[in-house]
């Protein structure tokens, strides 16, 4: 999976998602979906126009899939949280970007 370009990171609900987001979905672009074993009409979608998508949480066939244990709804982002922060963590060191210094970043003590 590699993106051309980089326009930014949000986490939608997946109906918000396909009033919006999805409208940008093309070629170069990526797509981390969570839970899609319930939304997969968000993610075919989301494939259908070229980007890349990449399943975590229970395998989904068809996708490519990091596979997580099935835990209950209110214990999933103490489970699933880990993985996604070592996803981005990979994503920003193979784009080269400074994990350790991000932009924006601000001290707010001094």
């Amino acid at each position: 999976m590699r993106a051309r370009q980089l326009i930014g990171g949000a986490a939608f609900p997946p109906d918000e998602f396909r009033h919006g987001p999805v409208a940008v979905a093309q070629e170069g672009f990526a797509l981390v979906a969570l839970g899609a074993h319930k939304r997969d009409s968000v993610i075919s979608e989301t494939r259908s126009k070229g980007a890349e998508v990449l399943v975590v949480g229970q395998p989904f066939p068809g996708f490519p899939t990091i596979a997580l244990p099935k835990v209950e709804a209110l214990e999933a982002p103490l489970a699933y949280t880990p993985a996604i922060q070592l996803l981005a963590h990979a994503v920003g060191a193979r784009l080269d970007r400074p994990i350790d210094r991000p932009r924006l970043l601000q001290k707010v003590v001094s």
